[in-house]
């Protein structure tokens, strides 16, 4: 009898010494800092490189729209330098978060929400681009169209790790029903469009090999950011068909949404043919001597 309580206390008090030992390990990596500097760093969300697409995209407008202003092209280079810092600032905090919180990127990866706007990064990192392109390969030649074609290929593996990732994250990881369909399921998508329409801005400034590949890696890019945002868009009309409602008024701006991609998607075909117009025409690309006539007419 002794020994069978001696066991059983021995066994409670290994368990007890276990227990002691695992939970704190995990609470320690779980707790909230205490400093308010990697409390932020904890709560920074992706959602933040929206504020970079929008400072990158009213750059590029002021640099590109008809009617001008005296300083109006400062103005849009002033934005697209703060558009830089930003998009640097934001990715080392995203960094930093991943680094000392590494168990929040599974828990963001498992959220429904904030994981669709990882597509916000490579659509970020296109306003930059296509900035740097506008503003800073006229004024700085070749190592600014050195620069431009890197950072549309780093946009370009971000895109597609986006448009295959996220649904396959989608399906395995998290919840979702028709019901309760967002806006945000387009997210992981247009990067996609995005980036294929950027293919044309950047072939323009390209040594022709160079920008025979871009443009033939943008139209497959558009083929596959195109169809599945139609997808997407059959999926958002069968919920509001199916539960005969529209969204609500504080969320009536999503239903505007679907425009995204059909407008992107049709200016960067154009953008593309307009490219490969030359760049095709030169070269003997399909077995076509004058195949940029293929393209487009004009």
């Amino acid at each position: 009898m002794d020994l069978s309580k001696a066991g059983c206390v021995s066994s409670r008090q290994a368990l007890a010494k276990m227990q002691k030992e695992q939970i704190p390990e995990d609470s320690r990596q779980r707790q909230l800092p205490k400093s308010p500097v990697l409390r932020a760093i904890l709560n920074f969300a992706p959602s933040w490189f929206q504020v970079v697409m929008s400072t990158g995209i009213v750059s590029i407008l002021l640099h590109i729209a008809p009617h001008r202003f005296p300083g109006m092209a400062t103005i849009g280079t002033v934005l697209y330098i703060a558009n830089v810092c930003l998009l640097l600032v934001f990715t080392m905090i995203t960094i930093a978060r991943f680094v000392f919180f590494p168990w929040a990127f599974l828990q963001m990866f498992r959220h429904p929400a904030q994981s669709l706007f990882l597509g916000t990064i490579p659509m970020g990192l296109a306003t930059v681009c296509n900035a740097t392109v506008l503003i800073a390969v006229p004024a700085y030649g070749q190592w600014a169209i050195n620069l431009a074609w890197v950072l549309w290929w780093i946009d370009v593996v971000l895109s597609v790790l986006s448009t295959c990732v996220m649904p396959t994250v989608m399906f395995e990881l998290q919840k979702h029903s028709i019901e309760t369909m967002t806006r945000a399921w387009f997210l992981p998508i247009v990067p996609c469009v995005v980036a294929a329409a950027l293919s044309g801005e950047v072939a323009s400034v390209l040594p022709r090999p160079h920008a025979l590949i871009t443009l033939i890696v943008g139209y497959v890019l558009w083929g596959i950011g195109v169809s599945m945002s139609f997808l997407i868009m059959g999926l958002y009309l069968h919920r509001m068909a199916s539960y005969h409602h529209l969204p609500n008024p504080e969320a009536m701006g999503s239903a505007f949404v679907p425009v995204g991609p059909c407008g992107q998607g049709a200016y960067g075909l154009i953008l593309i043919a307009q490219a490969g117009q030359t760049v095709f025409s030169e070269s003997d690309f399909a077995g076509q001597a004058d195949s940029g006539r293929l393209i487009m007419h004009e």
